[in-house]
């Protein structure tokens, strides 16, 4: 991931400081030391939960182990530097933040093992339609289309023209993902080269599908309206880029 997206995650920077640069707003700044710092004692080691996830997997520590040594080491760190109680650390853990201020509220409050319940069914359900769409051969057909066209505009191409139609029918990331790796995965017989495909197309173009909960839900959240898509730039610049990567590899190999 981080060898085909740095060039996207470069390029999305560089647009974002632009558009900075060229549309200054006239408000205040947010002073949000000041603000997070009446909610929070905030100290440089209350960055280890999130460090301690990201180095464990750049060592490809399994991924259960890193999310429960995170989890450990955030626990430990609300203990420590925010004064939870181990009642409050748990409560908080299945039920989500809530802060005291409203302007770190809107910022923060959220999450908990209760919000991931809605998201669980979601992808059991998705679970039970791509085994449905396997076991009855109904998706038999589309797959020798998608081998065609795959034929003509590279392997990815089909994956990420793939990742257009399921993600739009699909409704969900998660039902878009299943779908595209069975309808793709005589495409690219390579699996580690599909995995990368399948996350370079169908992990980022499902959320900008407008009646998508992967776009629609974070949307929701914030109160903001759907053009606010428009500026995910990485997430339609990173299959872009890899499409274009794609074909320029092609054609060196056909000359």
């Amino acid at each position: 991931m981080f060898r085909t997206a740095w060039v996207p995650f470069f390029l999305t920077c560089a647009v974002y400081a632009l558009a900075g640069w060229l549309m200054q707003g006239g408000g205040a700044a947010v002073g949000l030391w000041e603000t997070f710092g009446a909610e929070f004692h905030l100290h440089w080691l209350t960055l280890l939960p999130a460090a301690v996830i990201l180095v464990l997997s750049l060592f490809r520590v399994n991924v259960k182990l890193a999310m429960s040594a995170s989890i450990l080491t955030a626990a430990v760190t609300a203990a420590v530097f925010q004064r939870m109680g181990l009642g409050e650390i748990l409560y908080t853990a299945a039920m989500g933040y809530r802060a005291a201020d409203r302007e770190v509220g809107a910022l923060l409050n959220g999450g908990g093992i209760i919000s991931m319940l809605n998201v669980s069914a979601i992808i059991c359900i998705s679970s039970s339609y791509s085994g449905i769409f396997k076991e009855t051969a109904l998706l038999t057909g589309v797959k020798g289309l998608i081998l065609s066209i795959s034929r003509k505009i590279t392997p990815f191409g089909g994956i990420m023209v793939t990742s257009v139609i399921t993600s739009m029918v699909a409704c969900n990331q998660s039902l878009a993902i299943m779908l595209t790796s069975q309808l793709c995965a005589e495409v690219e017989p390579d699996r580690e080269q599909f995995a990368i495909d399948i996350e370079n197309s169908t992990v980022t173009i499902a959320p900008l599908v407008p009646w998508s909960i992967a776009g629609g839900v974070p949307l929701a959240t914030i109160g903001g309206p759907t053009a606010c898509i428009l500026f995910a730039c990485f997430l339609y610049l990173l299959p872009a880029y890899t499409f274009v990567c794609r074909l320029v590899k092609r054609s060196r190999k056909i000359v």
